[in-house]
């Protein structure tokens, strides 16, 4: 059996984030030191406007995210440059054909092995999903004691 190349290599570990975020209801973006997208995994689209994954690779994240995230000064590029993750950001994603969409966003820098194995420029992850998962768990939860109660065996304490 024949090694496999280093592009098939690269396309199948892509394959395997692509989908374990998929899972997850998240879209997964490589950003490299930038802050351009290397890489966006196809569930961008049904995130944001058909063709926003094909057209965005290659581009600043501001052009999906806008421009106030990922300048210098920012807390998320402060936090990147000190090799530290952010989590919980929100940004709007606007479609003209969907509108505009709240998302949350977490970003991490990847140590560069791993990140070589999924495209040679990549240095950041950057994970978003939509932002109103957030209200509809809280929704689900109920304080019990001062506490927030998410499992259905914790709601009947």
């Amino acid at each position: 059996m024949d090694a496999p190349t280093p592009a098939a290599v690269d396309n199948e570990a892509w394959g395997a984030v692509q989908a374990a975020f998929g899972a997850l209801g998240r879209v997964v973006l490589l950003l490299d030191p930038s802050y351009r997208v290397m890489r966006a995994s196809a569930s961008l689209d049904a995130l944001t406007c058909q063709g926003t994954q094909s057209r965005l690779e290659g581009r600043p994240v501001s052009d999906l995210l806008g421009s106030r995230l990922f300048v210098p000064g920012d807390a998320v590029h402060r936090a990147l440059s000190q090799g530290k993750r952010q989590e919980g950001r929100r940004a709007f994603l606007k479609c003209p054909q969907s509108g505009v969409q709240l998302v949350s966003l977490s970003v991490a820098p990847m140590p560069a092995a791993e990140a070589a194995s999924l495209h040679p420029d990549a240095r950041f992850m950057l994970v978003m999903r939509p932002a109103d998962l957030d209200e509809a768990q809280d929704a689900e939860a109920g304080p019990k004691h001062g506490l927030l109660a998410r499992s259905p065996a914790m709601l009947q304490i």
